[in-house]
């Protein structure tokens, strides 16, 4: 089976400091400065109205923080300056904590050779490291984050997220992404899986935490690139 893309190993990694595990004893840093996520959720600027989709949002009852997952050789600091500007009454749309004031802002990467201004950058390819926490507001967050450096992520359990919702407007990607679990049809024992079924399997634990419309873009894609017309149908 074909390895992973980079991005994958990206969203896979940084999603694992949401959770924690007993074997082996791991607790990720956002999971213990008691932060719930939301993926690629649809808010608006507070001034301007402009429509604004960071990767994942998550808060907490001490504050909220913007997340940007980017594997691109550029700097995403005036992406995370507009993102300052969300306006945080959207929260309560995902069932997230509302809180007033600005965002803590962030980038993960899996290195660290890009410079992403003045914000706190993560890199999560096998060591958690973490920079520039000093331009973090929430000490809780701040201080967790501290403590996880160094962290091992290699021997964390792998998750099995194959496709991630930007996926939707790359026909191929999301093919490959999808194949181990569209190879599981040919066993004679399967009873098939239906579009909605195969996002699911994809999107694993983002499946809940990606708001409706991007689920329905993700779906709409797989019936389309494999001629269904109900999203009940089966393959």
């Amino acid at each position: 089976m074909p390895e992973p893309d980079d991005r994958i190993v990206l969203w896979r990694n940084t999603i694992q400091l949401f959770y924690q595990y007993n074997r082996p004893n791991f607790v990720g840093p956002f999971k213990a400065a008691g932060f719930r996520y939301n993926v690629e959720p649809l808010f608006l600027s507070a001034e301007q109205g402009e429509n604004l989709e960071p990767d994942i949002v998550a808060s907490c009852e001490t504050g909220w923080l913007i997340l940007e997952l980017t594997t691109q050789p550029k700097s995403k600091e005036p992406k995370l300056d507009r993102y300052r500007s969300i306006d945080p009454r959207y929260l309560n749309n995902y069932g997230l904590s509302v809180h007033d004031g600005e965002p803590d802002v962030m980038t993960s990467r899996l290195s660290d050779n890009v410079d992403d201004g003045t914000y706190c950058q993560i890199t999560v390819d096998s060591i958690l490291k973490i920079e520039k926490e000093e331009y973090l507001h929430n000490q809780r967050l701040k201080d967790e984050l501290i403590k996880a450096k160094g962290m091992d992520l290699r021997r964390l359990p792998e998750l099995p997220i194959t496709i991630i919702p930007e996926m939707v407007g790359k026909g191929g990607e999301l093919r490959r992404g999808l194949i181990e679990i569209v190879m599981q049809i040919f066993d004679p024992n399967s009873d098939g899986k239906t579009p909605v079924q195969l996002v699911d399997e994809g999107l694993e634990r983002l499946f809940d935490k990606t708001r409706l419309e991007a689920k329905r873009q993700l779906i709409d894609k797989v019936k389309k690139r494999n001629g269904r017309p109900d999203p009940e149908s089966s393959f």
